[in-house]
């Protein structure tokens, strides 16, 4: 450090350092780049950003000691954790930073690192054109200091005083620079105080001293002995007589007295138009005339002034203005910071404010603790961000959900064409496909009502089920989930009909249970024929060996032992031939969809009398309700086992059979026929398809077992590639029956405490169903509900909400079903679709731009800057624009900060607009861009059906509106789509395979 002026103060702290044995001692420069670096990171290291939930991921090694001191704790791994009851604020620059997705910019929360609001240290032009750099007090200063210069330089003799033209000529660009940052009253204003007035004073000097004027007065008083009045006329600007000194004031005076008046007129014409306050143009002409007596007071003064000794002190005073400068600025930046806390000091309290903070602390938490991938949906367009809504992401911002969010659910709806399959159904389908292929266990299951997605996603998919498959349809289901399924193969009725579709519902199940009896009895009626053959095979050599024995023997031949051994043989033997019989007779009920179907023809073998409305159980159900174990009147009961659900009192076998023997047999003939109606009307498109075949050409109706669909429950993707055009509503009934099977397994994991650790091989899975209003059903609205924790996540697509209502018997059943969705996109639409978006997006507080106290916009600040025509660098005016600016005009100013609506005056550039055809006066010009404050905070709908038409009506797509459940609090917004379209998913899946596209790269490259 090389000793100077400047660095002498160093010096001496570190002797003092040295001394003390204090360390190491920072210089200044050292003092002021390690305070500007702390302020900055203050700033920019926001606090707001920050996840405060215990955890310490961002402790630098060289920090640990200090973290534990503060009451950290440390894992058996070595991570850092706050213990519970420690305050977490001081450990909040530690913690996990907020996710991307959910760092808003444009919110008015934005809080430094120790959490106080940024409204205490920066203001809207600090993002902009920015405050007035340290350089400026720089530039005024320098200006005196090159003045003195040019005086040293010119005092010196002969040709070397013209060495005093350099720092002369350096003066001229600081004085641009001040009319370049400041303005040209500045520039003009420190160059003749700075420069112009002390050099002349010295010049004059000089003059004085080269001509001795100055050794004669010395002369004289060493000559004659002149006194000391004579000498201080001589080295003064004295007058000849001793009254000097009230001359050269009287002069001042009369000077000033002699031409104030001018000074005031052309002040008053300066400031004319000046109505930021009262008598603004007066009030200007006084202010000239009070300067003007401040720099005739100033001149006086230095007229009495040795000719030597008059420029140093006017560049004492110049010098000092530098200082001035400053401390003005460090006022002026005070007074407006604190009026910027005050504005926002009130809010800082209130109720809506402390709750939409904690909120959004509390979705900042779950997302942190969430740690399953996350999925893409859109693109924001920052719309309600610009209305301030607080749950809304900044413009350009990736709304996302995780794997778990969508577990609870989304709705995406749109008119038919508008793009729902292409922005949404493919999109979240490829992306969780890649979760899956980067080692994510998660399971998709892809189905359709028009049957066309699963084969667009084919590359997607682990397998598609389709023809040329064993599908067995029933297989995993119980008599009440078939039922279920088989009743949801018919849109719901309306209350005119009612009475014959629950009629129908009600002989379905029936006929199930009792279907389910049979294929069980089925089973154990062949394995107890089969224990029975094994005794009887036993038995029959011991009773031929008695017989024989007593046919042998004359004594014993004829008895009646032996004619009782003789019955005994014969009836085992009978009875060997009917165990036999049993056994190798084709399994009548098998677990298969047509021997549903046929059970359903069983119950109509009924026989009416002639005369007789009252029916009787046909041959065919007698015999088979025998098998069952059932005692049918006039018939005897022989079954080979009873079913064991026929002893217990109450069971849903004998409820069913009481309902075919009781009920469906005494029913008249033509309410039979309309039960069996409605029933034929569910099940008749899968019995009459006749493409659904297996390899061997078997029909899945007729199969028992199959592909194993509930593989998406253990990681696998699968669909149902079934197209309408080609099965009809054959395929539909099938998507119905497979995922009812899901759906039966899926309830299965309530069997457990926690499922996720006790059934390890199983994971999430999502649903995805497009057209789902020809699908879905009331076992839909009673699973979604509970769906989440069983692990089952649902994406549904649809065009409207009218079309859900014939999936439902009542308009309140289909709010049921779509309140189940915690996630909506929704595209052009009907009118209706927009209101039930509308309520579901509910009301918030929003903003009207009127000046309260709610925070500043530091967003909308620079995008007024960015917007601004003073910016426009190929603008026709641009030359007159860079004046503008020049002239500060392109300063921002916030409307919270504003308190007069027609702003500063307009000084003298109002003149511009001389002899042109704009009549405005300087009255009505603004001098600053004006960007509103957060406004008034009000509570309204946060998005209207005038906005929604507006939006998404002319959009084809494009957009949407987007509500997001993300970590259990929700993003709104109206985004940008994502259009995926199948040549780009085979496209996608072939990177994926070949390792070229990551999760993160295809968001990007989507997006």
């Amino acid at each position: 450090m090389g000793l100077n002026i400047f660095t002498i103060p160093d010096f001496l702290d570190k002797l003092s350092g040295k001394i003390k044995n204090a360390g190491a001692v920072l210089t200044s420069e050292q003092k002021t780049v390690r305070n500007a670096n702390k302020r900055f990171l203050r700033l920019i290291g926001r606090g707001d950003r920050y996840v405060l939930n215990g955890e310490l991921p961002n402790v630098r090694s060289s920090d640990v000691e200090k973290v534990l001191k503060m009451g950290a704790q440390r894992r058996d791994d070595g991570t850092l954790y706050v213990p519970e009851g420690v305050d977490l604020e001081p450990f909040r620059m530690y913690s996990p930073m907020i996710a991307e997705d959910l760092d808003d910019e444009h919110s008015s929360y934005k809080v430094t690192a120790d959490g106080l609001p940024w409204e205490n240290f920066v203001t809207t032009n600090d993002l902009t054109q920015g405050a007035d750099s340290t350089a400026t007090s720089i530039v005024y200063g320098m200006i005196p200091v090159l003045a003195a210069l040019t005086i040293v330089l010119a005092a010196l003799p002969s040709f070397w005083a013209l060495l005093a033209v350099i720092p002369a000529a350096l003066v001229v660009p600081h004085i641009i620079a001040l009319h370049q940052g400041e303005d040209v009253n500045e520039a003009i204003k420190m160059g003749f105080i700075g420069f112009i007035a002390p050099v002349l004073f010295s010049l004059y000097a000089i003059f004085v001293v080269k001509t001795g004027v100055s050794v004669a007065a010395l002369d004289q008083m060493s000559g004659d002995g002149g006194s000391s009045m004579s000498v201080m006329q001589g080295l003064t600007n004295f007058a000849a007589s001793p009254f000097g000194f009230i001359l050269n004031i009287m002069g001042a005076i009369a000077f000033f007295l002699s031409t104030v008046w001018g000074v005031f007129i052309f002040g008053t014409i300066v400031n004319w138009g000046d109505d930021s306050k009262l008598g603004g143009a007066v009030q200007g002409g006084k202010a000239w005339a009070w300067g003007w007596a401040k720099l005739c007071a100033g001149f006086g003064i230095v007229m009495c002034l040795p000719p030597v000794m008059a420029p140093w002190v006017i560049l004492l005073f110049a010098s000092a203005y530098a200082m001035r400068y400053t401390e003005l600025n460090f006022r002026a930046r005070g007074w407006a910071l604190d009026q910027q806390n005050k504005v926002v000091g009130g809010v800082m309290q209130d109720h809506s404010f402390k709750t939409t903070r904690e909120d959004r602390h509390m979705q900042a938490v779950n997302v942190e603790k969430d740690k399953s991938p996350t999925i893409v949906i859109a693109i924001s367009s920052g719309y309600l961000a610009s209305k301030r809504y607080d749950f809304s992401p900044d413009p350009g911002k990736k709304m996302v959900v995780s794997i778990n969010d969508l577990c609870t659910h989304m709705l995406c709806l749109g008119r038919t064409g508008i793009g729902k399959t292409t922005n949404f159904a493919r999109l979240v389908a490829l992306q969780i496909a890649l979760c899956s292929m980067e080692g994510y266990r998660v399971g998709l299951f892809v189905l359709c009502g028009k049957g066309t997605l699963p084969g667009e996603l084919s590359n997607v998919l682990e397998w598609n089920i389709k023809p040329g498959m064993a599908v067995g349809l029933i297989e995993g289901l119980s008599a009440k989930e078939l039922a279920k399924a088989i009743n949801s193969m018919v849109a719901s009725s309306d209350d005119k009909n009612k009475i014959w579709s629950q009629g129908a519902d009600n002989h379905v199940l029936n006929a199930c249970i009792i279907f389910e009896a049979l294929c069980q009895h089925e089973e154990s009626v062949y394995k107890k024929a089969v224990q029975e053959l094994t005794k009887i095979d036993m038995m029959i050599p011991n009773l031929e060996f008695n017989v024989k024995q007593l046919n042998s023997n004359p004594a014993t031949k004829g008895s009646e032992n032996h004619i009782n051994a003789v019955k005994e043989l014969q009836k085992t033997r009978d009875r060997l031939a009917f165990y036999k019989t049993e056994v190798q007779r084709p399994r009548k009920w098998r677990w298969c969809f047509d021997d549903a179907v046929a059970v359903l023809d069983l119950l109509d073998n009924i026989v009416v009398t002639q005369g007789n409305a009252q029916g009787a159980m046909g041959p065919e159900l007698q015999k088979w309700f025998n098998f069952l174990g059932v005692n049918v009147v006039g018939v005897d009961r022989s079954p080979i086992a009873i079913h064991p659900e026929l002893t217990r009192q109450g069971s849903a076998l004998q409820k069913a059979v009481t309902y075919v023997a009781n009920t469906w047999v005494g029913m008249p003939y033509e309410q039979r026929q309309s039960f069996r109606l409605n029933v034929n009307q569910r099940i008749n498109p899968l019995i009459q398809s006749t493409g659904l075949v297996d390899e061997n050409g078997t029909p899945w109706t007729a199969l028992t077992t199959g592909v194993d669909i509930t593989a998406v429950m253990r990681g696998a993707r699968i669909g149902i590639d079934l197209p309408e055009s080609l099965h009809e509503d054959a395929g539909t009934a099938v998507q119905i029956l497979l995922k009812q099977r899901v759906y039966a397994k899926l309830k299965q994991r309530v069997k457990v405490a926690d499922w996720r650790k006790e059934m390890p091989e199983e994971t999430v899975f999502i649903q995805i169903i497009d057209e789902c209003q020809l699908l879905v059903s009331q076992q839909e609205i009673k699973l979604l509900p509970i769906a989440r924790s069983f692990g089952m996540g649902a994406v549904y697509l649809t065009q409207n909400v009218e079309g859900l209502m014939s999936c439902f018997e009542t308009e309140a059943g289909m709010e049921g079903f779509l309140d189940q969705f915690q996630s909506i996109t929704c595209s052009q639409a009907s009118e209706a679709t927009y209101e039930f978006v509308m309520r579901k997006v509910g009301h918030g507080t929003l903003i009207q731009y009127n000046p309260s106290g709610r925070g500043l916009d530091f967003k909308a600040s620079t995008s007024t800057y960015k917007r601004s025509t003073l910016n426009v660098d190929d603008h026709p005016q641009r030359a007159f624009m860079r004046k503008l600016k020049r002239w500060g005009f392109a300063k921002v100013v916030s409307q919270d900060m504003f308190r007069n609506d027609i702003g500063h005056r307009w000084d003298q550039k109002w003149s511009a607009l001389r002899g042109t055809n704009v009549k405005e006066g300087s009255s009505s010009i603004r001098s600053a861009m004006m960007v509103h404050g957060s406004g008034a905070m009000q509570d309204g709908p946060i998005v209207t059906l005038v906005e929604m038409g507006r939006e998404l009506n002319t959009s084809g797509g494009a957009r949407a509106l987007v509500y997001l459940n993300r970590g259990n609090v929700r993003r709104v917004d109206f985004a940008k789509t994502i259009p995926v379209t199948p040549g780009k998913v085979d496209e996608y899946m072939r990177k994926f395979k070949e390792d070229q596209l990551e999760q993160e790269l295809f968001e990007t490259e989507a997006a």
